[in-house]
């Protein structure tokens, strides 16, 4: 046997072997070995030719680039869920929310507004609790449909002269909501999927662009943040974020309850109450923009947001005003008059 068909049959062993290396993939020299005289690996020195080899050509694959999520239209349905100390136990649903709004209601509590996608509706979702006027204007360009049980007179002036998306109150389609009696009231309104299809099939709803953000992933060089907490000024209200690296998604925990829902992003938008009203009803400045907090992958960044009218998407901005990414997975957005109230380590 030549040189070269030793040469030749050593590759073939040695490829067989790396094969098997997985995430580490090596790249040979595509160099035929017959192309090599026999003088230039002469008494031998395959072996050492090869050790030359692999130290010159073998390299680790670079991790792929994430590109931006691709938007489809789709049919988005949006719920109103109760998140009160004495409701955060029996919530349901909320775990299969593409994204969730978290803003402040009377008493100084907050509400959630959840959007589901209508394919993907999870068995049960609430417990359902009433609209308030910046929960309908914040959701609206992303909403096929809104679901809710009541709602306060500013919101049922909104929803009266808005055509899209469709608004569907509850406490008027009895069949399609129905009481928990295991649960104690007010905290046992729900609704399920066969009842929300029972709904909706009858319906002609608009569909919407989802995902609605589409910058793609880029590295990210703010701040570690692997443990975010928010003052509410009450130890049931508090709410604490603990990154979890091996998911790259948050847990999320008010006052002593955990939360089914594990979020990829986690922004807080600063958006100013202009006015309280009737029974602590307060009024939002949702159009004019202002300071944002961002946290993924463990990491925080500060920024700005806009929203340039109710029928147009939220927009989010580092300091520099670059756009950032939402990736994958749910995205949690929190309204605070001051987002002060928020630290991190």
């Amino acid at each position: 046997m030549s040189n070269s068909q030793r040469t030749a049959a050593l590759l073939a062993v040695f490829t067989f072997l790396v094969g098997g290396l997985g995430a580490t993939q090596l790249v040979l020299s595509t160099r035929a070995p017959s192309a090599l005289a026999d003088e230039e690996i002469n008494d031998g020195s395959a072996v050492q030719y090869l050790a030359s080899l692999l130290r010159s050509t073998v390299r680790r694959r670079p991790k792929p680039v994430t590109k931006a999520s691709v938007s489809t239209t789709r049919q988005m349905v949006a719920v109103m869920i109760e998140n009160s100390a004495d409701a955060r136990p029996v919530i349901k649903g909320i775990e299969k929310a593409k994204m969730v709004g978290e803003f402040t209601v009377e008493g100084g509590i907050t509400r959630l507004v959840a959007l589901f996608d209508r394919a993907d509706f999870p068995d049960v979702v609430g417990p359902v609790r009433s609209m308030r006027l910046y929960f309908a204007q914040s959701f609206l360009p992303y909403s096929s449909a809104m679901l809710f049980a009541g709602w306060s007179p500013d919101a049922e002036a909104f929803i009266a002269k808005t055509v899209q998306p469709l608004f569907f109150n509850g406490l008027q389609y009895g069949n399609n909501f129905y009481r928990d009696t295991t649960i104690p009231e007010p905290h046992n309104y729900f609704t399920n999927r066969q009842k929300v299809e029972d709904l909706l099939a009858k319906q002609t709803l608009r569909s919407v662009t989802w995902p609605a953000f589409t910058t793609p992933e880029r590295t990210l060089t703010g701040s570690a943040a692997t443990t975010i907490d928010v003052n509410f000024y009450a130890q049931r209200s508090n709410e604490q974020y603990v990154y979890q690296p091996t998911s790259d998604s948050y847990t999320h925990t008010t006052g002593h309850d955990i939360g089914a829902s594990h979020p990829s992003t986690f922004i807080v938008l600063e958006v100013p109450v202009t006015a309280t009203g009737e029974k602590g009803r307060m009024t939002m400045d949702l159009l004019h923009g202002g300071k944002l907090l961002y946290f993924r992958h463990g990491k925080a960044i500060t920024g700005t947001w806009s929203k340039p009218s109710i029928e147009q998407v939220f927009t989010f901005a580092d300091n520099t005003g670059a756009p950032l990414p939402m990736g994958d997975g749910q995205i949690w957005i929190l309204a605070l008059p001051d987002v002060g109230r928020v630290s991190w380590k």
